[in-house]
């Protein structure tokens, strides 16, 4: 499910915590309007939390298992993020 067009960015300011204000405001309403960017936004935050886990892992030699892991993560965040076809 893909966020709304004009809120792409605006998702990714709420997930790092760096929105104020008024577009702290409008962004917390939309949210509670719309069930796509709901979604996509904690699609995100849970992308970040998994990504996150992996940068602090212990230093340990890259192996398929884990490079399989990561290579998921992206496709998922690709696909969620994907825009919708052109009609």
């Amino acid at each position: 499910m893909s966020p709304c067009w004009h809120m792409k960015a605006l998702l990714t300011a709420r997930a790092d915590q760096r929105l104020s204000g008024v577009v702290k405001r409008y962004v917390e309403l939309h949210l509670s309007q719309c069930a796509q960017c709901r979604a996509a936004l904690e699609s995100l935050i849970a992308l970040r939390t998994r990504l996150l886990a992996l940068r602090n892992a212990p230093s340990t030699p890259l192996t398929p298992e884990r490079q399989e892991q990561i290579n998921a993560a992206f496709s998922e965040l690709i696909q969620r993020h994907k825009p919708p076809p052109n009609k």
